[in-house]
């Protein structure tokens, strides 16, 4: 942490992802950096685009090709998993309800699941999709909905632009957390605002943590700044026109005091 320059980034995420998530991580870890395994995977994917490609093509040579190469691919497949697979990482599967509800279930699924290594997989009651990308639906839907005014409204995370109630937040350099008055200034309101603020970026931080473990990604369009404070760091003077744009208050007195 003193000097993160004397390793490149890509030997302190090897070891970040050999050492900090569990046995069971590790090992999936290094079973999808295995090159054996990989480069077998990598025929795999090559046969399968070579045989969409010769049945769209109509040649029935180029179909029995395809054919011969897909079968030679699975069997190296197979051959390399035998030697190098030593077990998939265990899944837990959830269904939850989608459209208004979906931010609700979300909350109580990422206190439930929160402490777990094991993979998520997510499912939405009613429908019979499955997979990384309904996972990935889930993530995009919550990203989604926590960018939207009236849910902002209702847990003021995010510093607005405008004044409208509906729609999803506009600011053009992207999503900067509200600042919130001193602590000692709450009254018994504020003090349930803070929060309620404070446990929805808690949620946030663990869905965000929960997406980049199983290699998915959570679509806020979230500004520079939001990541000097997540590490600690103080912002500059121009930060102030993320949250009040360059005709407010404190960016007008701030350009009169340069003067």
């Amino acid at each position: 942490d003193c000097a993160p320059f004397l390793l490149p980034v890509s030997v302190r995420r090897q070891w970040l992802g050999c050492t900090s998530l569990g046995v069971s991580r590790t090992i999936d870890w290094l079973q999808k950096h295995n090159k054996y395994l990989s480069s077998a995977r990598e025929a795999v994917s090559e046969a399968e685009r070579a045989h969409n490609a010769a049945i769209a093509s109509s040649n029935e040579m180029q179909q029995v090709q395809a054919v011969a190469l897909a079968a030679q691919a699975a069997d190296r497949l197979h051959e390399a998993e035998l030697k190098h697979h030593v077990g998939a990482l265990r899944c837990d599967i959830v269904k939850v309800r989608h459209d208004e509800h979906l931010l609700e279930d979300g909350l109580f699924l990422m206190n439930v699941h929160a402490q777990s290594a094991n993979k998520l997989e997510v499912q939405f009651i009613g429908e019979n999709g499955f997979g990384d990308g309904v996972t990935q639906g889930f993530f995009s839907g919550i990203a989604k909905i926590l960018q939207t005014r009236s849910v902002n409204k209702t847990v003021p995370m995010w510093a607005i632009d405008t004044t409208e109630s509906e729609g999803v937040l506009g600011n053009k350099f992207g999503l900067i957390p509200k600042p919130l008055p001193p602590r000692h200034t709450d009254n018994a309101e504020m003090a349930q605002t803070r929060a309620q603020i404070l446990n929805r970026f808690k949620f946030l931080g663990r869905l965000m943590g929960k997406a980049h473990l199983d290699g998915y990604i959570v679509p806020l369009p979230l500004t520079t700044e939001f990541f000097s404070l997540v590490k600690g760091q103080k912002l500059s003077r121009s930060a102030i026109s993320l949250i009040e744009g360059k005709n407010g208050f404190m960016s007008g007195l701030l350009n009169v005091v340069t003067a």
